[in-house]
């Protein structure tokens, strides 16, 4: 009904509950791979409490990331159990039943589009196949997801048209991503909502930092017959990046390339390197180091979901993190605005001037001044959100209201026909038309 209120626990509950199915899921697979217990353990431990995976499941408006991995992860498994020992999978209920999971993963996140690789790569090692038997195994997968990639190219192809980069620089840019990922892994200090990594900005910045990446990827081609499974661990890693590391645009760019939520199932690969790491060495030693390194990303993890204990937290802390964060200053406005209007008056300006065209400041501007009792100053904001967008609905309204605030009941009455046009029903709009066309 309108104007009512979400609980947003049952949201963080079904994020709770879909990250177990995940975690449980990888430790299965991790047992299939490495096929020592203790090990795959440690790794899903990994998977679940590094801090990088914090805003997957706090960030509610992230729930497809939580829900497509579980999917994928789960089709992963049923996947290298129907190939297991057998040549002709297709039509085993494991088999059925992961492709189902698949289709779903992808229909929730169109990222999971990577999952045929990563069941490629794992088939391979844990099954002991060859590749000619693991590819005619995998390849109805890789069918199933060409229609992916065309409705995601179509529904995103024209809002990725501005932040679109020359086909030489993407290489550039995706090396960069898995840098700054690779960086975060091993020091996961300072996570923030929105890195400010825009093409145009990794573009200008040193790429000093590409070595890691690029000597990552030969070390670990030259020692893939003597570490297999590191190797595999390393490439699942780097192939989960692939649909957000910015080889192909996508709509977030517009605010950074990096986000931690696009980490999610890259680490499922690092799992399996943790894990095979423990079965290789002395169980005493492993233990010992693995208890070291839970309780400090423990600790790191419990303070990074004190940030996202409240709005206002959340964006104070994205501030620290990006000082030019204009998202996080628009949506802090948004938040603090009835107690504190001058200071969402300051934080939406400074938006502003970093990002002049991004409407929602705008219109958070407009809010805050009639807060503040400047009806003539928040006209000139609403009209600036109106004439940024005029089809979205809330800008169209809080002008027309604005307008017969200030006795322009006809220039309000016309913006009210316009938003019956596109929504007759929108018993707001007629309200505010009777008033417009009454004149009080």
């Amino acid at each position: 009904a309108l104007g009512a209120r979400l609980n947003p626990y049952v949201f963080h509950l079904a994020s709770v509950l879909l990250r177990t199915i995940a975690t449980a899921t990888v430790f299965a697979i991790l047992c299939r791979t490495t096929k020592k217990i203790w090990p795959s353990l440690a790794g899903a431990t990994l998977f679940a409490v590094h801090p990088l995976q914090v805003e997957s499941v706090a960030f509610v408006g992230a729930l497809n990331t939580v829900l497509a991995g579980a999917l994928a992860l789960s089709a992963i498994w049923l996947y290298l159990k129907s190939t297991a020992g057998n040549s002709r999978p297709w039509f085993s209920p494991a088999y059925i039943l992961g492709t189902l999971l698949f289709v779903l993963a992808m229909l929730s996140k169109p990222a999971a589009i990577v999952t045929p690789a990563l069941a490629f790569l794992l088939d391979r090692l844990a099954n002991r196949r060859g590749i000619r038997a693991a590819i005619v195994s995998i390849l109805p997968w890789f069918v199933l997801a060409i229609p992916c990639l065309v409705w995601t190219h179509q529904l995103q192809g024209g809002a990725t048209i501005a932040i679109a980069q020359p086909l030489w620089a993407r290489p550039v840019i995706a090396l960069d991503s898995s840098s700054f990922y690779i960086r975060k892994f091993f020091w996961p200090m300072h996570l923030g909502i929105d890195y400010g990594h825009t093409p145009a900005v990794l573009l200008q910045q040193s790429h000093a930092w590409l070595i890691l990446p690029i000597g990552l990827l030969l070390l670990i081609g030259f020692l893939r017959r003597r570490l297999p499974l590191i190797a595999t661990g390393v490439g699942l890693f780097f192939i989960a990046l692939l649909p957000n590391s910015g080889i192909v645009p996508f709509d977030y760019q517009q605010f950074s390339t990096t986000a931690d939520r696009y980490v999610y199932l890259s680490m499922l690969g690092v799992a399996v390197v943790l894990a095979d790491c423990l079965a290789r060495a002395d169980w005493r030693t492993g233990l010992a180091i693995v208890i070291a390194i839970f309780a400090a990303l423990g600790i790191l993890t419990e303070l990074q979901i004190r940030n996202w204990r409240d709005g206002e937290t959340l964006f104070r802390h994205a501030i620290e993190v990006n000082p030019d964060s204009w998202l996080s200053r628009s949506n802090l406005a948004n938040v603090i605005m009835d107690r504190s209007p001058d200071e969402a008056i300051a934080q939406c300006r400074s938006a502003i001037q970093s990002q002049p065209d991004f409407t929602p400041a705008w219109g958070n501007l407009g809010s805050a001044l009639i807060i503040k009792g400047d009806k003539p100053a928040a006209v000139l904001a609403f009209a600036k959100a109106y004439q940024l967008d005029s089809l979205t609905p809330p800008f169209a309204a809080n002008y027309a209201r604005a307008l017969a605030d200030t006795g322009h009941y006809s220039e309000s009455a016309k913006i009210y026909r316009q938003i019956l046009m596109r929504d007759p029903a929108s018993p707001q709009a007629r309200a505010g038309l009777e008033r417009a066309l009454s004149g009080h």
